[in-house]
């Protein structure tokens, strides 16, 4: 270093440069302690799986259900009788944005050989996702255009969707029990022929991931607590806005919604600055996602939350948006224990522009 301890000058320096080292070494073990721990965390909480763009954590427990004011359509004359969304008394997490293709192909290649519906059929494979011809054991495999990696995968079957939740759950195992039980118990839909009747209206209570209640996906995409001086309320629209979105491509509107071409969207999070309060991406747009609620008869409903590339704007409303037809996946689960911490720090500094997460 070229440093001369003899001399006074030198000393200082070299106090100086040593002090400097021993800061760095500090700093590279904590950040080293920290990227083990965020692995680990990742590994607990998500078990390996870590979806693109990454999760969002959904606080302020015990948050307030929507109103009439905030969602006329949801109360008298408009309904029977009064349906008061987004009150959740516990914290959360969401995939940030919808499932892409990338991430959904291997769960086809491993799920296609027990689809009750066969191994060629769309609501199976998403419109992106091809099979090859049968191999020598009667196998097909599946690939996707690299372009459409990170397009959202359309789900188009709801007991489907839960299989892909459970097959998260037991930590992508290719075995039937793998898909039809763990978060849902889909053993009865499988016997016939996965009819929406035979599917659960909600997931066990030990799941580790599931598909979002209506009132989760309310909270995640219209709820600010900062809303109203502070006393918290609901945008009408999942962009922090009470006015529709504006349709367009990226940089030239606020979401793909009213667009008139499914296979025109642009991958997910193409819209980074248009954000619900607690960071979801899309939600104005692309696909309406799949929410879960119980609607007091057999059949469960499986709407979607959202606007699609499909509606018009006004139908990303907080009060009509869960008419939209769902074929869009996130996916909620728990909120990592104490040490999690270094997950938190983590995503802060990736997404320091959002305002929570």
């Amino acid at each position: 270093m070229g440093v001369e301890v003899g001399a006074a000058g030198g000393v200082c320096r070299r106090a100086e440069w040593e002090t400097r080292m021993r800061n760095l070494m500090r700093w590279m073990l904590v950040g080293a302690g920290a990227a083990m721990a965020t692995g680990v965390c990742l590994a607990e909480a998500h078990a390996g799986f870590e979806s693109y763009l990454g999760w969002v954590t959904v606080g302020d427990p015990g948050n307030r259900a929507a109103n009439i004011d905030e969602t006329p359509r949801y109360f008298p004359p408009f309904t029977a009788t009064a349906l008061e969304v987004g009150a959740v008394d516990y914290e959360y997490r969401i995939m940030r944005a919808e499932l892409t293709v990338k991430d959904y192909l291997p769960f086809v290649n491993a799920f296609a050989r027990h689809y009750y519906g066969g191994d060629i059929d769309t609501s199976m494979t998403s419109s992106w996702i091809v099979p090859s011809s049968p191999g020598p054991d009667g196998n097909r495999t599946y690939s996707n255009n690299p372009v459409v990696d990170r397009r959202s995968a359309d789900v188009r079957n709801p007991a489907v969707a839960m299989a892909y939740v459970n097959w998260l759950h037991n930590d992508r195992g290719g075995e039937f029990e793998d898909f039809t039980t763990g978060a849902y118990d889909l053993r009865e839909a499988w016997d016939n022929d996965g009819a929406t009747m035979f599917l659960p209206q909600t997931h066990e209570p030990d799941a580790r991931y599931w598909i979002p209640t209506i009132h989760e996906m309310a909270k995640a995409s219209y709820w600010d607590p900062e809303k109203n001086g502070g006393e918290g309320g609901y945008w009408r629209y999942p962009h922090r806005s009470d006015e529709p979105p504006v349709p367009g491509l990226p940089g030239e509107g606020e979401a793909y919604i009213d667009m008139g071409s499914f296979f025109g969207q642009p991958d997910v999070g193409s819209y980074p600055d248009v954000q619900s309060p607690w960071g979801l991406l899309d939600s104005a747009g692309l696909q309406g996602d799949y929410i879960l609620y119980e609607t007091g008869s057999v059949r469960p409903a499986f709407p979607g939350s959202g606007g699609s590339w499909l509606s018009d704007p006004i139908f990303a409303a907080l009060d009509d948006a869960f008419a939209n037809r769902g074929e869009g996946l996130r996916i909620a689960t728990r909120v990592p224990g104490p040490g999690g911490m270094a997950v938190v720090v983590v995503g802060a500094m990736c997404f320091a522009g959002r305002r929570r997460g």
